[in-house]
């Protein structure tokens, strides 16, 4: 809850905020964060709650149960004149509570659940507290969040003194009953839910008899492991460096280089040491580890040197690629009718090399089960011109 304090007579202003969550302690501790003084205090107003032993806070953190906050807003010393206390209250904030500001000057109650804002006129100085802040709670509300996108195992949990019997009703954003049922021992658990906004009715009546609210069930932005190779070939007598490009969406990254090597940098960078084809694979995390993973990988070769290849492109178009078990490659000629192809692996020796007359678009080279998985290079060449293909077999 975000409290604004701005006044008539200038422009000077002030805020403090309320923060409420079951592991916050209503006294000071290490959560809070002290009030500092202005540096002008003749002209500019002071804003500020205070912890349950007295303490003045900026930012107050206190738990979920019913409390009353105590509100020192100070003039400006010769800037007395009309103020306005603001209130940003989140739909999240003090679930299911009834929210009133009490001027303890004038004895005026304001409901702060309808009306966020309070003017009043100041001519004093003093030094303690004029408003209060009542919260109170007939139950605490609390609400568990998915733990990844897309699934539904989101909650909502409510408990408190007396609610025994009690009818609770879940409505989702349609208005149809997605929970309908009482409360037994003082406690009543939804489960399974999907994301999204949700009413909760009830007959309960007590000291904040607030028949119905509004909740939020909210879902972690969606896990996406992807990434590119800066280069998918290396070579040993270049150093044999990778280096990725990280292009997930999440918080945390394991990645495995396929020697025995791994890191959980974002963007992380490897030396390979032997030739060889490595998987190198991503597994991408939210905050919620182990459980919202999505897997990818990709394939590095790495070569002791380059092959001597003369790679040339020309205007038809050829593409290699595995098709049904086998090697082929697909032609669009214009003109050339006759073309060399030969398939050799990353050591340099020819598995396949033939002329080929191109009376068709396709032509098939081999069974892929008749060479052992991994690297190839289709070179082809038509009327002197070169063009080399890196093929993948697995």
């Amino acid at each position: 809850m975000r409290i604004h304090l701005t006044g008539n007579v200038n422009t000077f202003q002030d805020e403090a905020l309320v923060f409420s969550h079951q592991s916050y302690s209503d006294n000071y501790d290490g959560d809070d964060l002290i009030k500092f003084t202005t540096m002008n205090p003749d002209n500019a107003p002071t804003l500020f709650t205070q912890s349950l032993d007295g303490v003045d806070l900026s930012f107050n953190k206190i738990g979920i149960n019913s409390i009353s906050i105590p509100v020192m807003a100070i003039a400006g010393t010769i800037a007395q004149g009309d103020y306005t206390l603001s209130f940003e209250i989140p739909s999240e904030f003090m679930l299911g509570a009834c929210m009133t500001l009490e001027d303890l000057h004038t004895g005026i109650t304001t409901d702060l659940r309808s009306d966020t804002s309070y003017t009043y006129a100041t001519s004093d100085t003093t030094s303690l507290p004029r408003f209060i802040i009542h919260v109170v709670k007939d139950f605490n509300t609390q609400v568990g969040d998915l733990t990844c996108f897309g699934t539904s195992d989101g909650t909502v949990t409510i408990d408190g003194t007396g609610i025994t019997g009690s009818m609770f009703e879940l409505l989702d954003g349609g208005g149809n009953v997605v929970f309908s049922g009482s409360a037994v021992n003082d406690s009543i658990e939804i489960t399974n839910l999907t994301s999204g906004n949700y009413d909760i009715n009830t007959n309960h009546l007590g000291g904040c008899s607030i028949g119905n609210f509004f909740i939020s069930v909210n879902q972690p932005a969606q896990v996406i492991a992807n990434f590119d190779l800066v280069e998918d070939t290396l070579y040993l007598i270049d150093g044999g460096l990778l280096e990725v490009t990280n292009l997930s969406t999440a918080t945390n990254y394991s990645w495995d280089f396929g020697d025995g090597n791994t890191s959980i940098d974002e963007n992380p960078t490897h030396i390979y040491t032997a030739p060889g084809v490595y998987q190198v694979m991503l597994l991408a995390d939210n905050d919620n580890v182990g459980q919202c993973t999505e897997v990818t990988s990709r394939n590095v070769v790495v070569m002791n040197e380059p092959l001597s290849i003369l790679e040339m492109q020309w205007e038809e178009n050829t593409n290699a690629f595995i098709n049904n078990g086998r090697v082929v490659v697909d032609f669009d000629l214009k003109n050339n009718g006759y073309a060399e192809i030969s398939l050799v692996d990353v050591n340099g020796k020819r598995i396949v090399s033939n002329h080929y007359s191109v009376s068709s678009n396709r032509i098939i080279l081999i069974n892929s089960d008749e060479v052992a998985k991994g690297v190839y290079f289709v070179n082809i060449t038509i009327e002197g011109k070169r063009k080399s293909q890196k093929l993948f077999v697995d």
